[in-house]
């Protein structure tokens, strides 16, 4: 955790400055700007905070803390072995830092975090403390709402999911002009078109979503080696469960492919959820010395992933030329 919280600081003193909705959006709502509504679990949250004396400055520092420490407790619940969780909780780490800094993702980090407890509790039996922690999750961020429909993808069969992941990932690639199509057949002024043209034009804005389908498809790859080899590589029951959410996050990623801002939160949940799987699945497929190579591998791609979704490099070396 104090490695953790290391890097946490360091990311801070790199990026200086939070991300966008951070700025405009969650630090004015804390200071008590009532423009904008938010889930009432992330409501509660900045009630107690700001009850306790918290100041606004230190609110996205107090919540990441929060955040990587559920994240961590849960790994540690799912793995228990403290060298495994160590490597996780430094890849997990990294990837939710740059998510506060960057996407100002703050209330879809800290509810996944309860999300991965769930799961945690899951791979125990305690089906009560699961499903309390996925209720908190979603009153946190209503993205979590998708995880209700696990209990259904669990008893789909292996065939039938490599089905559906494979139709949603053709739906992503062909989804704006699927989108299109439909959006001519509906009335014009219709609320279901106008909620599609929204999303449309929020993403022609965004300059961050003009490169979504690199990172969309950079994600896939690790994806579908995973089905590929699905029948071979799972032997532990945890990350067996892990893969599960992913995959099933991995759906409703593609399925949101046109809009690009849902699409790509989703996107960050599955990384979140993969590096845990590999971490923990390599442990059964190779032995000791080359257990050693795979995992310098594993933390390599996802810290690369991390650093070319954000493009923090590119702002460091234009701040400091």
């Amino acid at each position: 955790m104090a490695i953790n919280i290391t890097l946490i600081g360091l990311y801070l003193g790199i990026a200086n400055r939070w991300g966008y909705d951070s700025i405009h959006y969650y630090i004015p709502f804390y200071e008590g700007d009532t423009s904008r509504k938010f889930e009432p679990g992330f409501t509660l949250l900045v009630y107690i905070l700001r009850t306790i004396g918290i100041p606004s400055e230190l609110f996205p520092v107090i919540t990441i803390l929060i955040t990587t420490w559920l994240s961590f407790i849960a790994i540690l619940k799912l793995t228990n072995e403290y060298v495994q969780t160590t490597i996780i909780a430094f890849c997990l780490t990294s990837m939710i830092s740059f998510m506060y800094l960057y996407m100002g993702g703050m209330r879809q980090a800290i509810s996944f975090s309860f999300i991965l407890l769930s799961i945690a509790y899951q791979s125990r039996n305690a089906s009560i403390k699961s499903f309390i922690t996925i209720i908190i999750a979603i009153s946190l961020h209503f993205s979590a709402l998708i995880f209700l429909v696990m209990p259904i993808w669990r008893r789909l069969d292996f065939h039938k999911k490599y089905i559906i992941i494979l139709l949603s990932l053709i739906f992503a690639l062909a989804s704006e002009y699927i989108v299109g199509f439909v959006l001519k057949a509906l009335p014009p002024g219709s609320v279901f078109a106008n909620k599609i043209i929204r999303a449309f034009e929020y993403s022609d804005r965004n300059n961050e979503h003009a490169i979504y389908i690199y990172k969309f498809l950079y994600s896939s790859i690790f994806v579908f080696i995973l089905l590929f080899l699905l029948d071979k590589t799972i032997k532990n029951k945890s990350a067996s469960l892990i893969l599960e959410y992913a995959l099933l996050a991995y759906v409703f990623s593609a399925i949101l492919f046109f809009t690009k801002e849902s699409s790509i939160r989703y996107l960050f949940v599955v990384n979140v959820f993969l590096i845990p799987f590999y971490i923990m699945s390599i442990e059964h497929v190779f032995v000791k010395t080359q257990r050693r190579v795979i995992l310098l591998l594993i933390v390599i791609i996802f810290m690369l992933y991390g650093v070319i979704s954000h493009n923090w490099l590119s702002e460091l070396v234009t701040r400091f030329i």
